[in-house]
């Protein structure tokens, strides 16, 4: 019954993520409580918006030019600072239905497509876990709550998550 169960889910195209903090039934109700103002998600909800990194307006700080991210050097500040605002937009965007948070997201996941190498020492895919895990939420939502994110730019974003973390080590 398991396996059905599994087979059954990998099939339905739904949004059942296990892998990630959220899934639809998550988001699907964090934006009804929000509309209907109950506490304590409207609440969590004013204090996330008025956060700088949560702003559909958000100055994105990496771009495709950027192939490479030294821990807490090159490019480490832009990617912490961005990774925290397409996580927070693409909540923004399922609490609200605001097509810009969505729209800004999607701008961020695009702004990092080409990034080839991460650095700093140690172990490399661990070290870039440590901000890469909200990039990911991020893209997962949007992937699978937004239609205006191209496949072409998810199979970008997804190349990217493999070959600077694993084909380079």
């Amino acid at each position: 019954l398991l396996l059905v169960n599994i087979t059954l889910l990998a099939d339905s195209k739904q949004f059942v993520h296990p892998g990630c903090s959220h899934k639809k039934s998550d988001l699907e109700r964090l934006k009804a409580m929000v509309q209907a103002k109950i506490d304590p998600w409207y609440s969590s909800f004013l204090t996330l918006s008025k956060e700088s990194n949560a702003q559909y307006n958000y100055s994105v700080k990496g771009s495709k030019s950027f192939t490479t991210v030294t821990q807490d050097g090159l490019n480490y500040s832009a990617l912490s600072a961005d990774v925290k605002a397409a996580y927070l937009n693409a909540i923004m965007w399922a609490a609200t239905g605001d097509v810009r948070h969505a729209d800004k997201a999607v701008e961020i996941l695009n702004a990092w497509q080409n990034l080839t190498c991460f650095t700093g020492g140690g172990t490399e895919s661990l070290n870039a876990g440590r901000v890469a895990w909200q990039l990911i939420e991020a893209a997962e939502i949007i992937k699978s709550t937004y239609s205006g994110w191209l496949p072409a730019d998810i199979q970008k974003f997804k190349d990217m998550l493999v070959y600077p973390g694993y084909s380079n080590t």
